[in-house]
């Protein structure tokens, strides 16, 4: 890594505008509000992918 193109502030700032305690929650209250009304968070079905094969999810909610 040449660290003469990335900053390490730049890094902590974007982590910690993007991934904090309180930005984390929200998001996934948000998420949780949308499953309450009845709405789809994926356009597709969810997948698991399993050393590079992809099986089709067995869960259903």
């Amino acid at each position: 890594m040449n660290s003469k193109l990335y900053s390490a502030k730049t890094f902590h700032e974007y982590a910690f505008n993007n991934f904090s305690l309180e930005v984390m929650a929200n998001e996934y209250l948000k998420c949780y509000q949308e499953v309450l009304e009845g709405k789809t968070l994926n356009k597709k079905k969810p997948l698991i992918k399993n050393k590079g094969l992809v099986v089709l999810n067995k869960f259903k909610a």
